[in-house]
């Protein structure tokens, strides 16, 4: 078994991963609808 820090900051890594590309396919999806001509 890892040790709880090394854990920690493993998963702590994986979700700051997560969210840059969740935010990432956010804002190419709001890119996406701002240059489609209405």
């Amino acid at each position: 078994a890892l040790p709880g820090r090394i854990l920690a900051g493993m998963v702590r890594f994986a979700d700051m991963q997560r969210l840059k590309s969740l935010r990432e396919l956010r804002d190419s999806n709001l890119d996406r609808w701002a240059s489609k001509p209405l």
